[in-house]
């Protein structure tokens, strides 16, 4: 483990201060936005002092234990933070372990960049799921239609959908629609923004780190 911890700064950090902050900033970027105020503040721990103990985490921010550990939890499973270990001989020769958290910079672009990816994915197929709902629908012959094949209703004359079979008014079945879901993907497009924008920056100053 203490090797792979190795590799990796060497890998994130090759000589370029600049770089390092820009992989930071990253990082600090994704938590503040998809996590929690709590995990921030573990996230800041941890890039201020590079590898710490559960125990001195515990002691600075002063977090109950199950607290902490849940938020060491769902920063480990999204790789967003890694657990390592060193043994070290103590003076009656037997080793003496100690666990510590950190972040693998040289492999964090590429977290970050699978993460928004399957955040958007899911964005997508949400509004996919509303364009493709029966969403519109009439109440004189029960045809309903898709929010794309309800523009094809839409009367210049009076500003209301016609049923293009009966001709009778159409309506929206609010109880069905999925109004928030293109207003959810541009919100997300606007959020995301800075981290593409970092992540840009990354691989320009680290083209292995994100290729």
């Amino acid at each position: 483990m203490e090797e792979e911890r190795r590799n990796d700064e060497t890998t994130s950090a090759p000589g370029s201060v600049d770089g390092g902050d820009i992989l930071k900033k990253l990082a600090r970027a994704v938590v503040k936005l998809f996590y929690k105020p709590k995990d921030l503040l573990i996230l800041d721990m941890i890039i201020k002092e590079e590898r710490v103990t559960e125990k001195r985490l515990e002691d600075i921010l002063q977090f109950d234990r199950p607290l902490l550990r849940s938020s060491l939890s769902a920063l480990r499973n999204d790789r967003m933070i890694t657990f390592g270990s060193d043994k070290v001989s103590g003076g009656d020769g037997k080793g003496v372990r100690t666990d510590f958290y950190y972040i693998q910079y040289g492999k964090l672009a590429n977290v970050v960049k699978y993460k928004l990816d399957n955040v958007r994915r899911r964005l997508d197929t949400l509004e996919r799921d509303a364009n493709t709902m029966n969403s519109f629908y009439c109440d004189s012959c029960n045809k309903s239609w898709t929010d794309l094949e309800a523009g094809e209703l839409f009367n210049i004359y009076n500003y209301s959908l016609k049923c293009n079979l009966c001709g009778s008014q159409v309506k929206e079945d609010v109880s069905r629609a999925l109004p928030s879901s293109r207003n959810t993907v541009m919100k997300f497009n606007m959020q995301a923004s800075p981290l593409y924008d970092l992540l840009e920056q990354a691989e320009a100053v680290y083209p292995t780190v994100t290729g």
